[in-house]
C-alpha cells in the first residue's frame, strides 16, 4: 500500500533512510491524484526490505541478542 506520512514526523525520515518508498500529506495535498497511483513491483520490494531489514523476527533477535551482550559485559 502506498504510505503518506507527515513531513515533520520522525517516522518519515527515519522510513526514508532504511530505503521505504513513502510520501508526505504534503505531497498528497499538492497533487491528490497521488492517491489513485499505485506502487510498481520495484516499489513494493524495496518497502519489504526496507522493512524487513529493521523489523524481521531475526533482527529482533540478533539486537536483544547484542543488547543483553553488552549488558552482561559491563
Amino acid at each position: 500500500a502506498k504510505v503518506f506520512i507527515r513531513e515533520e514526523c520522525p517516522t518519515y525520515p527515519f522510513l526514508k533512510n532504511l530505503g521505504a518508498v513513502v510520501f508526505t500529506v504534503q505531497e498528497l495535498e499538492r497533487d491528490p491524484s497521488l492517491i489513485d497511483q499505485t506502487l510498481d513491483d520495484s516499489d513494493i520490494e524495496l518497502n519489504r526490505a526496507a522493512l524487513k531489514s529493521y523489523w524481521a523476527k531475526k533482527v529482533a533477535q540478533e539486537k536483544t541478542r547484542n543488547l543483553i551482550e553488552t549488558v552482561i559485559n559491563r
